[in-house]
Formats: C-alpha cells, structure tokens, sequence
C-alpha cells in the first residue's frame, strides 16, 4: 500500500483511486462508554479501529473514520447511565447516522463495505441502518455490505486454545467481559499508553442480570463499572488474541470480495 489506509489520512484523488480499484471500504461504528478506573471511554472505538487497520494492510483496504458515538451503556452490558463519559444517542438516531453515512459512501461510489459494529448495545441499530441503506442504494448499483458485530466469538471459535489461555477454568462467559480480562488485554496491546494497570480492579456482575429494571437502579451497577477480573489482562494475551481478531477478519473479507488485493 502506497499510502495510509485510513481514509481521512487520503486525499479526494486518493479515494477516487481507491473507489475505481474496487477496494474494500472497512467502517467501525463504535461508542464512547466507560470502562472502569483503568480504561478509558474510548475502548469501542480504539480496539475496532485497531483491527481494521491491520486488516486493512493485509487486504489492501481503506479504513472509514469511525462512529465516536453509539447506542446508550446499558446495565447489564455496559454499566448503564451512572458513569460520566458514557455518551449514548438513541436507537433512531444511530439509525439515521449509519444510514446516511453509508448512503453517502454508496452514492461516492463504494461498492464492497464492510461494517465493523464492536459496541454490543447498538447491534440491532447499526444493522437497520445498514439495511435501509442498501434498500435505498441506486438501482442498477452492485453493492455488497458484510455486517461483522461478533468478531471476538468468531476469533474464539477459530483460536479455542485462546479461551483457556484468557479467562481460565472460571469464566462466566462473554457477558461479564466488559472492561475486564479480554478488553483490557487488548488495550494493553493497541494502546498500553492508555492502560492504568495500577487502577485496574476485579468487579462483578450487575444486579439483577438477566432482566432489565426501569428507572435504571443505582444499586445495581457494579461501582468500579467493572464486570469482572480485570485484574488477569496481560499484553502478551492481548497481543495473540489481536492478532487472532485481525486474522479473522481478513478472512471474512477474503472470502466475500476475493481477488481484491
């Protein structure tokens, strides 16, 4: 690659380039929400965007700016709304904002898109605006999209011996994850410069956890905002598993847009 990947990096000849060379266009839609004492708001954002750019040199892709915001933190999965720092917009409005982003990216000339959507809350949202998108792309348009909200399932699935590596024989399963042992071992990998391991604290589920209550309880939030042993990340962990994250994805773009090198 003759230049930077990430697409605000380009110049306008730049992208017109790479949109007539067919290239694969990688957009990460992520969230500013906290993630404990140790981490900061910008977990969502950093970690996709990290994964996309190593996928992007691998495959010769271009990396869209990412989505800052997303869908509100939710109790149950991202400490809900007792956390300054954490800035979520509504269900319709990242509706709207993926829409008429991807809908300008098509009406540019991107034809083979690839959305990255790592902030767990916004998952059905980011794939209606997804849909509504391609739904209203020109007729006659070859426009093809591959929607990604699970990468670190997929990563596992294809990498088993990283499971027991990461979270041992205890692990309460993906639920509990946020701010823990697997995000803060991959920040330790992408940004160690941002990572205060000396804050970092072992946390517990928020109560109740299989159902929602409304107003939110205080009470139930975990105070620290961390779900569980943050305290076991380690970059040598988060280096394999990034790599494992990254080697799926180039995968996944691979076999939807071959040949695109």
């Amino acid at each position: 690659m003759d230049h930077s990947p990430l697409l605000m990096e380009m110049t306008w000849p730049e992208i017109q380039k790479a949109i007539r060379e067919h290239r694969v266009l990688l957009f990460c839609v992520g969230a500013i929400e906290q993630h404990g004492p140790h981490l900061p708001t910008g977990v969502d954002v950093y970690l996709p965007m990290e994964v996309a750019l190593r996928t992007a040199q691998a495959v010769n892709a271009i990396v869209a700016p990412c989505t800052n915001y997303g869908y509100k933190s939710l109790l149950r999965s991202g400490g809900g709304p007792y956390f300054v720092g954490s800035i979520g917009m509504r269900g319709t409005t990242v509706i709207a904002m993926v829409k008429d982003i991807l809908s300008e990216l098509i009406s540019q000339g991107w034809r083979n898109l690839v959305v990255l959507d790592w902030h767990l809350e916004g998952i059905p949202f980011v794939f209606e605006g997804a849909d509504e998108a391609i739904r209203e792309a020109p007729a006659g348009k070859d426009v093809k999209l591959v929607k990604v909200d699970n990468i670190c399932g997929l990563a596992m699935r294809e990498h088993p011996e990283l499971q027991r590596r990461m979270f041992g024989d205890d692990f309460p399963g993906w639920a509990v994850e946020h701010a823990a042992i697997n995000e803060t071992s991959l920040m330790l990998a992408a940004r160690p410069d941002l990572v205060h391991m000396d804050r970092a604290v072992d946390g517990e589920p928020p109560q109740p956890f299989d159902y929602d209550v409304l107003p939110v309880p205080r009470s139930a939030a975990p105070a620290s905002g961390v779900f569980w042993k943050a305290t076991r990340a380690s970059h040598e962990v988060g280096c394999a598993f990034m790599d494992a994250l990254s080697d799926t994805l180039v995968q996944i773009v691979r076999k939807e847009f071959p040949v695109r090198e």
